[in-house]
């Protein structure tokens, strides 16, 4: 595979220990070695099978360098930025920017989502992985997601998502967004009723920014909503085993 091309591996199966990787298909086509930044990359597991495809990875981690207990220091990786990815700021922007299994854990998902904006060149390509909305419930997941929340938080963060691709499998949710584009983001707040009619109509005008398959409707109180248990859409990539 040439160095100017991506095969985005985003059906990992995410467990203690991962044993098989589900790669995709789809190849995304990039001038020159791509700069792909791992948030959250563990051991590093991830990261080393995009590295394969003659990639620059750079793993991301909030782990300290010398704990190797848990073994999730980005040991498989040659460059690992031992920092917190909501006060990180790249000196180059990233072509790619992944991150499996991480933003469950995140207590400030705006935080999150406005490091990707600042770190991600546009035109980049954002992948992101959750665990696919349980009952069960763990006290180490501070979110749970289905599609549409995810989205949500996306669009309303300032992620332009018209063409986002969404597939839950197994345990996993995946969205690929693949060209970021920013727009403004918008603080959805307001106690009294003005400020909610107000926050209303910015948070309807927003679904311009929505996949365009998403098929919105107003509720009893005027407001869109959709169906957020999307279980694909808009996917083209192929799984290869």
């Amino acid at each position: 595979m040439l160095h100017g091309s991506f095969a985005i591996d985003a059906v990992i199966r995410y467990g203690q220990d991962v044993q098989k990787a589900k790669y995709l298909g789809k190849e995304c086509e990039f001038s020159g070695r791509v700069k792909v930044l791992d948030v959250g990359c563990g051991k590093g597991l991830q990261g080393r099978i995009i590295k394969d495809y003659g990639n620059d990875v750079v793993g991301l981690t909030i782990r300290d360098k010398e704990d190797s207990g848990a073994g999730y220091n980005g040991q498989l990786l040659d460059n690992v930025i031992y920092e917190d990815f909501l006060t990180y700021t790249s000196k180059e922007k990233f072509d790619i920017i992944w991150a499996s299994h991480i933003l469950e854990h995140i207590s400030d998902i705006s935080a999150f989502i406005s490091s990707i904006r600042r770190n991600i060149r546009k035109g980049g390509m954002l992948a992101l992985t959750v665990p696919a909305m349980d009952h069960n419930v763990l006290l180490a997941h501070i979110h749970y997601f289905n599609a549409g929340y995810l989205l949500r938080n996306l669009v309303v963060n300032g992620i332009d998502c018209r063409d986002a691709m969404i597939k839950v499998y197994d345990y996993n949710l995946s969205i690929i967004i693949p060209s970021v584009s920013n727009i403004k983001a918008v603080e959805i707040t307001g106690n009294k009723i003005e400020k909610q009619i107000a926050c209303m109509e910015k948070e309807n005008s927003l679904f311009q920014y929505f996949p365009r398959e998403v098929e919105y409707y107003k509720n009893w109180n005027g407001e869109f909503t959709f169906d957020g248990n999307i279980y694909e859409m808009n996917w083209k990539v192929d799984t290869i085993y």
